[in-house]
């Protein structure tokens, strides 16, 4: 429906049709539509595009085709001489964050803020957490939280830096304000890894549940239950929930690895089983 409205706002509209046209290519990209925005962008290609619209149409394609050094290399040539493009400054932001170059896409967000008055006060906060500047990213995620007291994704953060600076009590009280806000997959894992971090393995696989009821693809979830299970000595559910793991993922197999070798070197019979499911996930 709203690709609909967007589309009847592009048939009807000729003046700036071009700049409609482009973010409706954005939200193919943020909808990961990859078939709709090539033939999008086929389509603008034959007309009479600007340079700066040519470039931001190519760096679209680029980014939902995982080039990820192309679309930085046009955004930031782009940038050059347009350094106030709002948009461009967003999406190499959220590229440099695809690329894991934290520290890029904090500086990105840092120049969007000035330009619009700490609009994107959350997309730093994180950027800058997962910069490892943990003190800095409290400090912003705290003014973040202030600006959006409905969101949780401020206070998960702030819990992050918490939690990197070995501070899991504060963590785990951030954690818990964030999931009682909204329920996330997000608050319920980072809950459950800090759980599991005390040693408090039955709250750990409490949590990780009810992330996976939230998002039953969370990798990262079922492997941390399966580890909570392993923990507490419950085999069966563990190997049952790295099996599930490993139907996820085959690369899971890694950490199925080092749960076999933590039993081997125990002497554990249960080791066995284990070895078992590293063959049947292909390594």
């Amino acid at each position: 429906m709203q690709d609909k409205l967007l589309k009847d706002k592009v048939i009807n509209t000729e003046k700036n049709s071009i700049k409609i046209e482009l973010r409706l290519a954005k939200e193919y990209l943020d909808q990961d539509k990859d078939a709709e925005l090539k033939s999008l962008a086929t389509d603008l290609k034959k007309r009479k595009l600007s340079k700066l619209d040519n470039e931001f149409l190519n760096a679209l394609v680029a980014f939902s085709e995982n080039n990820l050094i192309s679309a930085i290399t046009i955004l930031s040539q782009l940038l050059v001489d347009n350094e106030a493009n709002v948009e461009a400054l967003k999406l190499l932001a959220e590229v440099y964050i695809a690329d894991d170059n934290y520290f890029e896409a904090s500086a990105a967000y840092e120049d969007l803020n000035k330009l619009t008055k700490n609009s994107y006060l959350l997309e730093f906060c994180q950027a800058i957490v997962l910069n490892s500047l943990n003190a800095d990213g409290e400090k912003f995620c705290l003014q973040a939280a202030t600006q959006y007291p409905n969101n949780p994704f401020p206070i998960i953060f702030i819990g992050i830096s918490q939690r990197e600076r070995g501070d899991l009590r504060r963590a785990i009280l951030s954690f818990k304000k964030a999931v009682a806000l909204k329920s996330t997959e997000m608050g319920h894992t980072c809950l459950a890894e800090a759980y599991f971090l005390k040693e408090n393995y039955d709250l750990a696989i409490e949590q990780f549940k009810k992330s996976i009821e939230l998002s039953q693809y969370s990798q990262r979830a079922v492997l941390g239950l399966a580890w909570a299970y392993l923990k507490k000595k419950n085999y069966t559910d563990s190997l049952a929930t790295f099996k599930r793991a490993c139907k996820m993922n085959s690369k899971t197999v890694i950490e199925i690895r080092k749960a076999f070798k933590e039993l081997n070197l125990e002497k554990n019979p249960e080791d066995k089983n284990f070895i078992k499911l590293i063959e049947a996930c292909g390594g």
